[in-house]
């Protein structure tokens, strides 16, 4: 990642850091500090941030932004862990939606997001293929795994975790259906 790069995603961070620190109060999750500092990069505390203000718009008081805080019923949250450690691979941040649906029926989402600096990612064929085979064994164990270039999450992240949304909501929505057609 360029130094313009990491000093535009440095100031997106910053400029809406008192809108960001109002969300985790309201939610008494925890500081911006201790949230942003399990990230590695500005690309991944900008996504954070942006995931934290999108998530937060749907689910409100049941959004655990940090792995730290446990919501008082464990089959009706959203939880959004950095650096999560998934088998041999550590993601850039998992995203677990659990939400009872009927007595005995828990939907739960597992979703991977990673994002790619232009510096760590698909600059070698080895790199690609690395993040290819990644990819695959996070999916055969149940894991969505969407990734974003830092291009991306500079220009747009509010669209990026947007898309995440989406396709978390999607996720369960089609697990919601598969349950009423099962009756």
């Amino acid at each position: 990642m360029t130094d313009a790069t990491t000093e535009r995603a440095m100031q997106i961070i910053w400029e809406d850091v008192d809108a960001l620190l109002e969300v985790w109060r309201s939610s008494a999750a925890t500081t911006a500090e201790c949230f942003l500092d399990a990230c590695e990069s500005p690309i991944e505390k900008l996504m954070l941030a942006s995931l934290a203000f999108v998530f937060h718009q749907d689910w409100g008081p049941a959004l655990n932004p940090h792995p730290a805080f446990v919501c008082a019923d464990p089959n009706d949250r959203l939880l959004i862990e950095p650096q999560k450690q998934i088998g041999a691979y550590r993601a850039d941040f998992a995203i677990t939606h659990r939400h009872a649906v009927a007595t005995g029926m828990v939907c739960e989402v597992r979703a991977v997001v990673e994002c790619d600096g232009h510096a760590f990612h698909e600059k070698t064929p080895e790199q690609a293929i690395r993040d290819k085979t990644r990819d695959r064994e996070m999916t055969s164990e149940g894991w969505m795994v969407l990734r974003f270039s830092g291009r991306e999450i500079v220009h747009n992240p509010r669209q990026c975790a947007e898309t995440v949304r989406e396709a978390v909501r999607k996720e369960h929505m089609r697990q919601v259906h598969r349950f009423v057609e099962s009756l």
